[in-house]
């Protein structure tokens, strides 16, 4: 046996609330591979992690490194064990260089008095040889892209001389481009000696890369080999539910709900468009494309977050083109944008669900407290929201429960027009399931749905038509049928961006 890591019997409770979160959870991990510790959004993956790294103590189990039982107390511990983790959310100085934030940990010095950052460049020089890991180092990380940055941990746990790096889920957000392109860097780690972890809800991130497999369920292991599974049977021993079927929507004859006329806004100094589209009642309408097309962008020009520069937004027959979000938001409008931008992490879970519609709420200018946690409580109890109480920090939320809360903040206002961004990214099958329900639903209430995702697979699964952006441009639609295929849409994406244009 080429025994790296060994976690025995691992049991923790968090006293706080009572969750039990492992119950005898185990992990065998080989030297020199790429092991996937895959599960549902609270099934324990990154709660058995953090003890392997000393950022949580179990309450009971048996941790082995290399054959010998080791006692793990705090992270200085696992360093010293040759054990790191990159976070899910990235934990950098966006105000230091790329090059201070890596050697925050371990300050390079000249004779011992002076700090030396030039040896330290050459250090992380060397070592970006050696990986395959570029970045620059001297750029600051507000200036960095998510991948970029992603970069930047890695190359900090290297220069913290880790062998067993673990990754919290590491594709969560990043483009299906970026993505390909972190499993080479992770091949190349894997090359040179590095044992990596990774935790992911993804299946097929599991089977592409992995050498081996590991399934949590509920806290406990109930999968470990390295013989890979179809992916619809992995999904089944992780989540135990079967995907759900796109909805057929007949959508002529319907009412047009939203028209945009050659509509034109600007990135920076660039001006993107003119883009024209409509949606009808009851149609789920997606747009693709990748990070600097400006799919994202034409979303929030529709939602009223970024202005339009040129053109003409008509919702139900009014002109909306110059309002604001909150005159949107009356017209009947919805918007769910990145989770980040939708929710305030360190405010209690209670008033991120009634920052859109808190004026209900109030009476001469008081809140009646007891109508709020009424209303709250339903919520979470009819969206299945998993928490100890309403008044608890969003941050104290997993990413699937996070986004419930989104869901049903947006969901209660009644929408007629729902825009969303990406709304199940870092979501578990059974999670991003239970969205795509609530928005079929929706639909079902002669609402429409305008959807962004990075996930193509997603748009497939639920959209009846999908626009491709490039470049600022809608360069092709398609109607969604079983013949269309996410290599032709990405075919289509790369045509237009491929295009070299004349001057």
């Amino acid at each position: 046996m080429n025994s790296c890591v060994e976690m025995k019997e691992i049991y923790k409770t968090f006293q706080v609330n009572r969750t039990v979160a492992l119950k005898g959870a185990s992990l065998y991990v080989e030297k020199g591979t790429i092991h996937a510790l895959l599960g549902e959004n609270g099934a324990g993956k990154t709660t058995l992690m953090r003890i392997l790294c000393g950022l949580e103590k179990m309450d009971n189990g048996k941790i082995f490194l290399n054959g010998m039982e080791v006692h793990i107390k705090n992270h200085h511990d696992a360093l010293r064990h040759g054990i790191a983790m990159v976070h899910q959310n990235l934990s950098l100085i966006e105000s230091f260089t790329g090059l201070e934030n890596i050697v925050l940990q371990k300050m390079p010095s000249k004779f011992f008095v002076f700090l030396d950052l030039k040896q330290a460049k050459k250090t992380i020089n060397r070592i970006m040889e050696q990986s395959g890991i570029f970045v620059d180092l001297d750029k600051k990380i507000s200036d960095l892209s998510v991948a970029e940055r992603q970069k930047v941990e890695i190359l900090r746990v290297l220069y913290l001389s880790a062998d067993i790096l673990i990754f919290d889920e590491p594709t969560s957000y990043l483009t299906e481009l970026e993505s390909e392109q972190f499993f080479k860097v992770m091949e190349n780690l894997k090359k040179s000696g590095k044992t990596i972890i990774f935790i992911t809800h993804s299946v097929q991130d599991a089977l592409m890369v992995s050498d081996q497999i590991t399934v949590l369920r509920n806290g406990v292991t109930v999968y470990s080999s390295k013989e890979k599974p179809s992916p619809r049977e992995l999904s089944q021993i992780m989540a135990g539910e079967t995907q759900i079927v796109r909805k057929e929507t007949i959508c002529e004859g319907k009412k047009v709900l939203l028209r945009a006329e050659n509509i034109t806004f600007k990135i920076e100094k660039k001006v993107f468009g003119p883009i024209s589209f409509q949606i009808k009642e009851n149609e789920i309408l997606g747009i693709a494309g990748f990070n600097s097309s400006g799919a994202v962008e034409l979303i929030e020009t529709i939602a009223g977050t970024r202005k339009v520069s040129d053109g003409r937004l008509t919702f139900l027959g009014k002109e909306i083109t110059h309002d604001s979000i909150g005159e949107r938001r009356k017209a009947g409008i919805g918007y769910i944008p990145h989770i980040q931008k939708a929710l305030s992490m360190d405010l209690p879970v209670v008033y991120n669900l009634i920052v859109s519609n808190y004026r209900e709420f109030s009476h001469l200018g008081w809140l009646d407290y007891r109508k709020i946690e009424e209303w709250t409580d339903r919520l979470v109890r009819e969206y299945e929201i998993k928490i100890s109480s309403v008044w608890q920090p969003a941050r104290t939320l997993s990413g699937g429960n996070l986004q419930r809360v989104v869901v049903a903040r947006e969901i209660k206002l009644n929408p007629k027009l729902l825009i969303v961004c990406d709304p199940t990214r870092g979501l578990d099958l059974k999670s991003a399931n239970s969205v795509h329900r609530i928005f079929l639903k929706l639909c079902e209430q002669n609402s429409s749905i305008l959807i962004y995702s990075s996930d193509l697979d997603e748009m497939l699964k639920i959209c009846d038509r999908i626009l491709v952006i490039s470049k600022g441009r809608l360069v092709e639609e398609f109607e969604n049928n079983p013949s269309l295929t996410k290599s032709r849409l990405i075919e289509a994406m790369l045509s237009y961006e491929n295009r070299t244009e004349l001057v």
